[in-house]
């Protein structure tokens, strides 16, 4: 299998299934950016979406894209194939390279120089003309490029402090993220962020795109869906893991958004 599954070079588009908060299960990306109107979520961290931004998203990591028009999103992706990516990774020795961008964080956002975004440019254009290519070798070729992809990632990673964020957004995700297993309360996040009910939930919509009670629902699934891939737990277990605390409304709620149960999720993706 090829490290990478598809690149899409310079699109002015998204998928709709894109543009809220999803997870991949065998799947991560590389994204770079060509304009600044939006933002790009991943793992409860948001970003300002920028003309020289280059974002390597870990596919189990809730991540989405929400451009100010949907049809007007000008980017390139690669989708790569996680398991196969990682391997290459292990046998290059940079599993800890890989760890960095992908994993710590649920992924790495890098903001390129005018330079480094021509030769980011250049380097998703020659993945898009390999996989292209039906001449062969393509392995090799891909796996060149990847790392020089990664190396520039690493570069900015090592370079930069944290990444600025809009503050009262960035501490809602955050609290979010930290307590998503736990039953939390609208009251909890606005005493815990210093944010009024009112203005909380507002703002959350605004920029998230979505209520506060689904956003916390995607982050407990995403956690279902791994936990149902790496462990033995029971579906009952998981449920109460990820505060579903009936397990048939658990099984209900997760098949409604994943077109499957979570035993049949679990007999397709165990690891």
């Amino acid at each position: 299998m090829l490290p990478i599954k598809s690149c899409s070079y310079k699109i002015d588009f998204v998928n709709p299934d894109g543009a809220s908060p999803h997870t991949h299960t065998v799947t991560s990306e590389i994204i770079q950016t060509f304009q600044s109107d939006g933002s790009i979520l991943i793992n409860g961290k948001l970003y300002k979406m920028q003309k020289n931004g280059l974002y390597f998203i870990n596919g189990l990591a809730t991540h989405f894209v929400a451009p100010e028009d949907i049809n007007r999103y000008n980017h390139s992706i690669i989708i790569l194939n996680t398991p196969e990516m990682k391997q290459i990774c292990e046998s290059l020795q940079m599993s800890g390279e890989y760890s960095l961008l992908f994993e710590k964080n649920g992924g790495t956002f890098c903001e390129l120089s005018p330079e480094e975004c021509i030769e980011t440019d250049r380097l998703f254009l020659k993945v898009r003309n390999i996989l292209k290519d039906s001449s062969g070798m393509k392995y090799g070729r891909l796996v060149s490029v990847l790392t020089e992809l990664m190396s520039i990632g690493i570069s900015k990673t090592n370079a930069a402090s944290e990444q600025k964020r809009s503050d009262k957004i960035g501490d809602i995700l955050s609290f979010i993220s930290d307590n998503a297993l736990e039953k939390i309360t609208i009251d909890e996040i606005s005493e815990a962020t210093h944010i009024s009910k009112y203005h909380l939930c507002r703002i959350f919509k605004e920029n998230i795109g979505i209520t506060i009670g689904s956003f916390i629902k995607n982050r407990r699934l995403s956690a279902a869906k791994q936990l149902l891939a790496s462990t033995e737990l029971s579906v009952t277990e998981i449920a109460g893991k990820c505060c579903f605390y009936d397990s048939s409304f658990f099984t209900k709620t997760f098949k409604k958004e994943f077109g499957m149960s979570p035993s049949e999720f679990r007999d397709k993706y165990r690891n």
